[in-house]
């Protein structure tokens, strides 16, 4: 603290001025300490200040009796200069404050004041704000401690004045503003246990006399993470130099894996080409010079899929280089920055006997272009920021750098410290709230047990046991217990952004929606969570104000906001614009001020003399305008109803006398159109829309419409003025709704930029939870108290290290390891075969969720701190799918779970399904086996769903429905097929979606649900649909006599963990499509378990069983 803050001791202050001098001989600063000092000898007083001193007397009688009363007492002191004068100039006299203590003493030894988890808790209270150990800390030293040049502290001290005091003789030290109490901890080193604000005490006690002690005397770090940061990263540098430490594992995983991509790229090399084109879908066309370079290159390209290749002038150094050092393949400064705005697209064709290749950008490249000439080559780019993400995030864990030190010797199963928490309830009424009813016993133990964590806690969730709606509860409930900054605290992620979406759109703190950071590469629509808020939000507000009765001003405030939006977005002739301005005056003369009736007045007179028109020749020019904007340039478009919008253009420019056969040719040719193959001459047509639309844009004749500059300014004032008339009045509470549904329908920029300023939530992929999205939303240095990872099995824990080394009080990771893990990359699983142990192997296999949940039972047991869960009832199936679902995939490892809601709940009423929930429709392999290579696929059972879902989501709109593949090749022929059927449609790059009609839809209770998706199992993890259809898609007569020949013939069917999410993602029904021939023999019923079970359960009185 600073001299002049000192509240302690007994103060007198009194002007002194040299006794043998006008002045002091120099300026003296204010507040600057000063020391007064009594010669025996002489009798003299003297004040030193700095290296100056002076023989000094007081200025009066008052300052000469208490220079006297000092100098009798002779009590430690401090003193300080509390002004001077005059000022700015020599000073003359000095007015001197002391501070008296009855004692001081000096602690020869240097003495640290330990700051743990507790205090900077309340350390965040005072300041209001979140703040770290070490800000804490250092708010504590600028406050109770008075810092001398030669590196000691004063302090102001009550209570026993020794550091070796027992707990009984517990002191406080006293600062600018606060107190704070200091005593022994268990480990009989000084503590500050708790801070006061400063206060005069009442009773003896606190009453006790403030003493000056000296000594070399610091608050330090004694939080868990302070404490054991040091231990931490010496423990760790031991642990991960063994062979077998899990961080050292995966980092030379990251390191095989970043040796494997620069080895791809450097198989395939570079293509030098001389040109490029931009061809009329978007692709750009690129000339290769050399022939057998390409061929060659083509043989890897088209074995791969989703390939991505990078255009530049020079290819990458990392890619010149000869060796496979995985250094080369960083490059930082300059070269980067220049690489950063790189063309990339996705490889999608090739014609080697004109030499060229084809590549389609990414639909959020900016309209980025490639070099004129350069060469093509293997992107690197997003995986060595994947890779570079991944290593920075092991190397702060592994070097206890990380906000939560510990951490990295949790990972390695090692003993670490408890953290000092008080216990916070489980339930509050918020929490219940999302539950929407009283939760269960284990979610609310899951709530306890992640809300109490001194580090990690571990939820497991088998499908539909509302793993979700804990997540959300859980979200409430920490901000409800935050004591600091609530924006931005929590960070919910997981592997991939379908999950990320998930788990988000069921997200509401304090009313607001959690909003996702970052999007899926290759796309513009951000989906961040809070366009379907907002949407949710406006239809409860408009529900809202159909239950209150209209007053007459709320009525005219509606109509007038109306009328004034209308005007903005469509310009008026000045002929509507007297209308408007009419019918504005009629509305609301009587509510709104003098001042605005005058102008509307004024308005009305300066309309009402502008000169008439005829309108006719006014609406032909916006009738051909509107015609010729309609014409379709685009093959696709031009197809459907081209030649139609040709005519009436046509037609249109006729009556208007500005058809000129000889320009407008193609128009003629367009309209006169009959083939179905698609025109040459769509570019000539655009470019003769585009001069049409300047030529009927460019003339504005008297009373064109246009947008009246003073009513345009007018109008807003008015609203307002109505808006501050309806909340004046009683029951305004209308006006305030109909204020919030305006800026949710009108002016959504703003309103998403509040919400996303003050949304509790974050949420963002393990990958984007750093990086520069990250940080515009959260700041650079991206800490969060609380990180919760949903799908936390499927994540591959290098991937996991990126958001766990980001959080500092708690890490909550929500799973399921009986469902899909994490994948290896197949060549480096190989290659760690072979040079690595089985034990590694199966280390690197065993996702990190179930590690650290058999890892975190093994310590619940040593130090009595719950820190997993597994939760027990399901509520999204039908009771019998359930007890299929828990009986095949859960029982047999002792993890069952109940089905409590009774099927009444689940009724369908489907065509063809009343009263099932369980269908097999069989496909046999003489209506078509499958094909293709790693990814199968099957068009006999595709086309059979997309019929079957058509029909069954036209009967019943208010249900969702899934499509679930194992293979991406069967999901792209599912909507193929559904293409055929106006339900999907495919994009510029190839790749097919739902269409917007089909993708969104309202449930029974009236909420946004998604209607209709189409994916493999990987996409549908996390989610539900009310019906489920499953392409089993595997169709072959190929025989079976080991192991090999029995995952060739069933392939992913084998993989129990993807057969258990994707039979379980179904509320009401679920229905499998495929060859039942496969399910027959021994080796059937032991690979296909699952399959087998269902086909039974299809056959009892709950099941279906058909022929398609």
């Amino acid at each position: 603290m600073n001299i002049n803050d000192l509240a302690s001791g007994e103060v007198s202050t009194f002007e002194v001025m040299p006794s043998a001098a006008a002045d002091f001989d120099l300026v003296i600063e204010a507040r600057a300490e000063a020391a007064l000092q009594f010669s025996d000898v002489t009798g003299d007083s003297l004040l030193r200040i700095g290296a100056s001193a002076w023989s000094v007397v007081g200025a009066d009688k008052r300052a000469i009796d208490a220079l006297q009363r000092l100098r009798d007492r002779n009590l430690p002191r401090v003193a300080w200069v509390a002004s001077v004068r005059p000022k700015g100039k020599k000073s003359e006299a000095v007015l001197v404050q002391v501070h008296e203590f009855p004692a001081r003493y000096d602690w020869p030894d240097p003495v640290d004041i330990g700051v743990d988890d507790k205090l900077v808790e309340q350390v965040r209270q005072k300041v209001a704000r979140s703040v770290t150990a070490a800000e804490a800390t250092q708010w504590l030293n600028d406050r109770f401690l008075l810092q001398a040049d030669d590196g000691t502290a004063r302090v102001f001290l009550s209570g026993s004045p020794t550091p070796e005091t027992d707990q009984s003789g517990a002191f406080r030290l006293h600062g600018r503003g606060y107190a704070v109490d200091v005593a022994k901890g268990r480990d009989d080193k000084l503590l500050a246990t708790r801070v006061v604000e400063a206060k005069r005490g009442s009773s003896p006690d606190e009453r006790r006399p403030v003493v000056l002690v000296l000594g070399r005397i610091r608050f330090c770090d004694a939080t868990i993470a302070g404490a054991f940061r040091g231990a931490a990263r010496t423990q760790l540098d031991q642990l991960v130099e063994q062979a077998g430490s899990y961080l050292n594992v995966w980092k030379e995983y990251n390191k095989l894996e970043r040796e494997s991509v620069l080895r791809r790229a450097r198989t395939l090399g570079w293509l030098r080409y001389s040109k490029r084109l931009l061809q009329g879908d978007g692709r750009w066309r690129f000339f290769v010079e050399d022939a057998k370079q390409l061929e060659t290159a083509l043989q890897v390209l088209r074995n791969a899929e989703d390939v991505d290749l990078e255009a530049a002038q020079n290819p990458p150094p990392e890619l010149q280089q000869a060796t496979d050092d995985a250094a080369t393949m960083t490059d930082d400064g300059p070269a980067r920055s220049q690489r950063s705005r790189i063309f990339v697209g996705s490889f999608s064709g090739a014609e080697p006997q004109r030499r060229t290749i084809d590549l389609q950008p990414p639909i959020d490249s900016d309209d980025r272009e490639p070099p004129e000439s350069g060469v093509l080559f293997l992107s690197v780019s997003g995986d060595r920021k994947r890779l570079e993400r991944r290593e920075h995030a092991q190397s702060l864990i592994a070097s206890a750098e990380c906000p939560m030190p510990q951490l990295g010797l949790l990972l390695e199963g090692s003993a670490v410290p408890e953290r000092r928490r008080k216990t916070e309830d489980a339930l509050s009424v918020a929490a219940r709230a999302v539950f929407g009813g009283e939760p269960t016993a284990r979610q609310v133990e899951a709530l306890r047990v992640a809300l109490n964590t001194p580090d990690i806690a571990l939820i497991q969730g088998p499908p539909g046991t509302g793993k979700t709606k804990t997540i959300a509860a859980l979200e409430a409930r920490l901000a409800e217990l935050s004591e600091d900054e609530l924006a931005g605290q929590t960070l919910l992620t997981s592997y991939q952004h379908d999950a990320v979406e998930n788990a988000a759109s069921r997200t509401l703190v304090f009313g607001l929606p959690a909003i996702k950071v970052g999007r899926k590469r290759g796309t513009t629509d951000q989906s961040d969570g809070f366009d379907r808020w907002r949407r949710e939000r406006a239809d409860a507000v408009r529900a809202d104000l159909s239950t209150l009765p209209e007053r007459p001003v709320t009525e005219v405030l509606r109509k007038v906001r109306t009328l004034a939006a209308a005007y903005v977005a469509s310009p008026l002739t000045a002929d509507e614009s007297l209308r408007v301005v009419r019918e504005v005056q009629d509305l609301c003369s009587s509510y709104v001020p003098p001042t605005l009736n005058d102008r509307l007045d004024v308005l009305r007179q300066e309309l009402s003399r502008s000169p008439q028109i005829d309108d006719a020749e006014d609406d032909d020019r916006a009738l051909a305008l509107k015609a010729v904007r309609a014409l379709r340039t685009d093959p696709i478009a031009f197809g459907d109803d081209g030649p139609r919008n040709a005519g009436r253009a046509r037609l249109r420019l006729q009556r208007m006398g500005l058809y000129d056969e000889g320009k407008h040719r193609v128009l003629s040719e367009a309209a006169e159109w009959t083939s179905e193959d698609a025109p040459a001459f769509l570019s000539e047509l655009k470019t003769l829309q585009d001069g049409l639309i300047d030529l009927l844009s460019a003339e504005k004749p008297v009373g064109a419409p246009m947008v009246h500059s003073d009513l345009e300014s007018l109008l807003p004032e008015i609203v307002d003025a109505l808006y501050a008339k309806a909340r004046e009045s009683a029951g305004g509470e209308d006006a305030v709704l109909y204020e919030y549904l305006n800026d949710l329908e009108n002016d959504i920029d703003a309103v998403h930029d509040a919400v996303r300023s003050y949304t509790v939530v974050l949420a963002a992929t393990c990958q984007q939870s750093v990086g520069f999205q990250m940080s515009q939303a959260k700041g650079e240095d991206t800490v969060f108290a609380n990180v919760i990872v949903d799908e936390a099995a499927r994540a591959n824990p290098l991937d996991l290290f990126i958001p766990m080394s980001r959080a500092e009080r708690r890490i909550i990771l929500v799973g399921d390891h009986r469902q899909l893990p994490h994948i290896l990359e197949p060549d480096i699983e190989s290659q760690l075969e072979q040079s690595v142990s089985d034990a590694t192997t199966t280390a690197l296999r065993r996702s990190l969720f179930e590690r650290l949940f058999q890892a975190m039972k093994v310590r619940e047991a040593k130090d009595g701190i719950k820190r997993t869960v597994t939760l027990d009832k399901q509520y999204r199936m039908h009771p019998v799918l359930g007890s299929f679902v828990s009986d095949t995939f859960y029982a047999p490892y002792g993890e069952g779970f109940e089905s409590p809601r009774r099927p009444e709940e689940f009724v369908h009423d489907l065509p063809g399904y009343a009263g099932r929930v369980a269908a097999w429709v069989d496909v046999p392999l003489s209506r078509g086996r499958e094909h293709g290579g790693q990814s199968k696929r099957r068009a006999v059972e595709a086309e059979w769903i997309a019929k079957e879902v058509e029909r069954l989501v036209t009967a019943r709109r208010d249900l969702s429905f899934g499509v679930i593949s194992f293979y991406s090749a069967q999901a792209d022929e599912v909507l193929l097929a559904m293409e055929k059927r106006g339900m999907s449609e495919r994009l510029d790059d190839g790749s097919y979606r739902v269409k917007d009609a089909w993708r969104e839809t309202r449930s029974e209770d009236g909420r946004l649900i998604e209607r209709l998706r189409v994916g493999t199992v990987d996409a549908f993890q996390g989610k539900e649909f009310d019906v489920v259809f499953l392409s089993m898609t595997r169709a072959n007569d190929l025989p079976v006599s080991d192991e090999r020949s029995l995952r060739r013939k069933f392939g992913h069917l084998m993989l129990e963990n993807r057969l258990c999410v994707a039979m379980s993602r179904q509320q009401r029904l679920l229905v499998v499509v495929g060859d039942s021939a496969m399910l027959r023999g021994e080796a059937s019923e032991k690979a296909l378990r699952g399959l087998v079970a269902f086909r039974e359960l299809c056959g009892g009185k709950h099941g279906l069983a058909v022929q398609a």
